[in-house]
Protein backbone atom coordinates (compact mmCIF):
# COMPACT_ATOMS: atom_id res chain seq x y z
CA UNK A 1 0.00 0.00 0.00
CA UNK A 2 2.59 2.69 0.88
CA UNK A 3 5.06 1.64 -2.05
CA UNK A 4 1.84 2.07 -4.42
CA UNK A 5 1.32 5.79 -2.68
CA UNK A 6 5.11 6.88 -3.27
CA UNK A 7 4.75 7.16 -7.29
CA UNK A 8 8.19 6.19 -7.67
CA UNK A 9 9.70 4.32 -10.13
CA UNK A 10 13.32 2.63 -10.98
CA UNK A 11 16.25 5.02 -10.76
CA UNK A 12 14.09 7.32 -8.20
CA UNK A 13 15.32 8.20 -4.72
CA UNK A 14 13.57 7.36 -1.84
CA UNK A 15 14.38 7.88 1.85
CA UNK A 16 13.23 5.90 4.75
CA UNK A 17 13.05 8.10 8.09
CA UNK A 18 13.79 6.47 10.81
CA UNK A 19 14.39 2.56 9.32
CA UNK A 20 15.56 0.68 12.07
CA UNK A 21 16.95 -2.79 9.87
CA UNK A 22 15.58 -1.55 6.82
CA UNK A 23 12.50 -4.62 6.61
CA UNK A 24 10.40 -1.68 4.59
CA UNK A 25 12.75 -0.52 2.55
CA UNK A 26 13.93 -3.49 1.32
CA UNK A 27 10.31 -4.34 0.74
CA UNK A 28 9.83 -0.62 -1.47
CA UNK A 29 12.93 -1.08 -3.28
CA UNK A 30 11.82 -4.56 -4.94
CA UNK A 31 8.29 -3.50 -5.35
CA UNK A 32 8.70 -0.21 -6.67
CA UNK A 33 12.58 -0.63 -8.20
CA UNK A 34 13.64 2.83 -6.65
CA UNK A 35 16.86 3.06 -4.83
CA UNK A 36 15.72 3.58 -1.05
CA UNK A 37 18.08 5.23 1.70
CA UNK A 38 17.64 4.11 5.29
CA UNK A 39 18.41 6.96 7.70
CA UNK A 40 19.17 5.57 11.25
CA UNK A 41 21.15 7.22 14.81
CA UNK A 42 21.66 3.45 15.49
CA UNK A 43 24.86 1.61 15.05
CA UNK A 44 23.64 -1.73 15.55
CA UNK A 45 20.36 -1.57 13.77
CA UNK A 46 22.52 -0.21 10.59
CA UNK A 47 24.98 -3.53 10.56
CA UNK A 48 21.99 -5.56 10.67
CA UNK A 49 20.63 -3.79 8.20
CA UNK A 50 23.32 -4.10 5.57
CA UNK A 51 24.12 -7.84 6.76
CA UNK A 52 20.33 -8.61 5.54
CA UNK A 53 20.59 -6.28 2.59
CA UNK A 54 23.02 -8.52 1.42
CA UNK A 55 21.55 -11.40 2.19
CA UNK A 56 18.09 -11.12 0.26
CA UNK A 57 20.38 -9.05 -2.86
CA UNK A 58 19.37 -5.84 -2.08
CA UNK A 59 22.62 -4.18 -1.35
CA UNK A 60 22.99 -2.74 -5.21
CA UNK A 61 19.43 -0.09 -4.27
CA UNK A 62 19.49 -0.24 -0.59
CA UNK A 63 22.01 1.41 1.37
CA UNK A 64 21.95 3.20 4.98
CA UNK A 65 23.14 7.09 6.12
CA UNK A 66 23.55 7.17 10.30
CA UNK A 67 22.15 10.11 10.98
CA UNK A 68 19.35 11.78 13.46
CA UNK A 69 16.10 12.73 11.46
CA UNK A 70 16.22 16.24 13.26
CA UNK A 71 19.63 17.00 10.94
CA UNK A 72 19.34 14.68 7.85
CA UNK A 73 23.51 14.96 5.86
CA UNK A 74 21.89 15.51 2.25
CA UNK A 75 21.26 18.30 0.01
CA UNK A 76 18.14 20.16 -0.28
CA UNK A 77 15.96 18.58 -3.07
CA UNK A 78 18.07 14.65 -2.95
CA UNK A 79 14.99 12.37 -3.00
CA UNK A 80 11.97 12.01 -5.00
CA UNK A 81 9.72 10.65 -2.38
CA UNK A 82 10.36 10.34 1.27
CA UNK A 83 8.24 8.09 3.90
CA UNK A 84 8.55 7.07 7.39
CA UNK A 85 6.47 4.35 9.38
CA UNK A 86 5.90 5.16 13.26
CA UNK A 87 9.28 7.47 13.69
CA UNK A 88 8.42 11.12 13.32
CA UNK A 89 6.63 10.44 16.73
CA UNK A 90 9.73 10.31 18.31
CA UNK A 91 10.72 13.73 17.17
CA UNK A 92 11.16 15.92 20.27
CA UNK A 93 10.20 19.09 17.56
CA UNK A 94 8.11 18.28 14.84
CA UNK A 95 8.31 21.08 13.42
CA UNK A 96 11.99 20.99 12.87
CA UNK A 97 11.63 17.21 11.99
CA UNK A 98 8.88 18.34 9.16
CA UNK A 99 11.12 20.85 8.22
CA UNK A 100 13.90 18.80 7.15
CA UNK A 101 12.38 15.71 5.34
CA UNK A 102 10.75 18.65 3.06
CA UNK A 103 13.78 20.13 2.76
CA UNK A 104 15.37 16.96 1.38
CA UNK A 105 12.35 16.05 -0.65
CA UNK A 106 12.02 17.09 -4.36
CA UNK A 107 9.72 19.77 -5.88
CA UNK A 108 6.67 17.25 -6.80
CA UNK A 109 7.84 14.78 -4.54
CA UNK A 110 5.57 12.47 -1.99
CA UNK A 111 5.96 11.96 1.59
CA UNK A 112 3.94 9.17 3.05
CA UNK A 113 3.69 8.91 6.80
CA UNK A 114 2.12 6.40 9.24
CA UNK A 115 2.02 8.26 12.61
CA UNK A 116 0.48 7.72 15.92
CA UNK A 117 -1.67 10.42 17.31
CA UNK A 118 -4.97 11.09 19.04
CA UNK A 119 -8.68 11.38 17.32
CA UNK A 120 -11.41 14.12 18.33
CA UNK A 121 -12.95 10.93 19.89
CA UNK A 122 -10.20 10.65 22.28
CA UNK A 123 -12.12 11.83 25.68
CA UNK A 124 -9.16 12.26 29.01
CA UNK A 125 -11.76 12.04 31.51
CA UNK A 126 -12.35 8.58 30.16
CA UNK A 127 -10.84 5.97 32.35
CA UNK A 128 -10.74 3.51 29.55
CA UNK A 129 -9.31 6.11 26.80
CA UNK A 130 -6.54 7.33 29.28
CA UNK A 131 -5.60 3.48 29.94
CA UNK A 132 -5.91 2.48 25.78
CA UNK A 133 -3.61 5.97 25.59
CA UNK A 134 -1.47 5.08 27.98
CA UNK A 135 -0.44 1.45 26.85
CA UNK A 136 0.31 2.57 23.53
CA UNK A 137 2.62 4.72 24.62
CA UNK A 138 4.64 2.60 26.55
CA UNK A 139 4.26 -0.24 23.89
CA UNK A 140 5.88 2.85 22.03
CA UNK A 141 8.13 4.22 24.15
CA UNK A 142 6.20 7.31 23.54
CA UNK A 143 6.41 10.09 25.90
CA UNK A 144 3.03 11.54 24.57
CA UNK A 145 0.75 11.42 21.84
CA UNK A 146 0.13 14.65 19.63
CA UNK A 147 -3.52 14.46 18.42
CA UNK A 148 -3.96 14.80 14.10
CA UNK A 149 -4.53 18.37 14.47
CA UNK A 150 -1.00 18.86 16.21
CA UNK A 151 0.66 16.67 13.14
CA UNK A 152 -1.35 18.54 10.05
CA UNK A 153 -0.14 22.15 12.28
CA UNK A 154 3.23 21.08 12.53
CA UNK A 155 3.05 20.35 8.95
CA UNK A 156 1.87 23.24 7.56
CA UNK A 157 4.15 25.51 9.62
CA UNK A 158 6.87 23.10 8.57
CA UNK A 159 5.86 23.87 4.86
CA UNK A 160 3.12 21.74 3.66
CA UNK A 161 -0.36 23.37 2.45
CA UNK A 162 -3.16 21.72 3.78
CA UNK A 163 -7.16 21.68 2.34
CA UNK A 164 -7.74 18.55 3.55
CA UNK A 165 -9.36 19.50 7.67
CA UNK A 166 -8.18 17.29 9.87
CA UNK A 167 -11.11 17.04 12.22
CA UNK A 168 -12.93 15.38 9.29
CA UNK A 169 -10.39 12.46 9.28
CA UNK A 170 -11.97 10.62 6.37
CA UNK A 171 -9.81 8.53 3.76
CA UNK A 172 -9.83 10.64 0.57
CA UNK A 173 -8.63 9.35 -2.70
CA UNK A 174 -7.33 13.04 -3.66
CA UNK A 175 -4.22 13.70 -4.08
CA UNK A 176 -3.81 17.35 -5.93
CA UNK A 177 -0.26 19.00 -5.31
CA UNK A 178 -0.15 20.82 -1.91
CA UNK A 179 -2.07 18.80 0.06
CA UNK A 180 -2.50 16.71 3.09
CA UNK A 181 -4.94 14.08 3.50
CA UNK A 182 -5.26 12.41 6.36
CA UNK A 183 -6.92 9.06 7.50
CA UNK A 184 -7.33 6.71 10.36
CA UNK A 185 -6.88 2.92 9.66
CA UNK A 186 -8.78 1.66 12.85
CA UNK A 187 -7.08 -1.28 14.68
CA UNK A 188 -9.30 -3.37 16.89
CA UNK A 189 -11.56 -0.87 18.94
CA UNK A 190 -8.87 1.69 19.30
CA UNK A 191 -11.23 4.18 17.37
CA UNK A 192 -9.72 7.22 19.53
CA UNK A 193 -6.65 7.07 18.88
CA UNK A 194 -5.19 7.04 15.25
CA UNK A 195 -2.90 3.84 15.73
CA UNK A 196 -1.99 4.17 12.16
CA UNK A 197 -3.19 6.98 10.36
CA UNK A 198 -1.25 7.58 7.18
CA UNK A 199 -0.66 11.27 5.51
CA UNK A 200 -0.04 11.96 1.87
CA UNK A 201 1.86 15.15 1.33
CA UNK A 202 2.73 16.44 -2.12
CA UNK A 203 5.18 19.42 -2.02
CA UNK A 204 6.24 21.65 -4.99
Amino acid sequence: FLASKLNVKPGDKVLDVGCGVGGPLREIAAFTGADVTGLNNNAFQIKRGEEMNKATGRHDNCDFVKADFMNIPKPDASFDAVYQIEATCHAPDAVGCYSEIFRVLKPGGVFASYEWCLTDAYDPTNAEHRRIRQEILIGNGLPTARTCEDVLTAMKKAGAKAKAKAASYTKSKKKDTNTIVIGILSQTNVLLFGSKSYVIIIVD
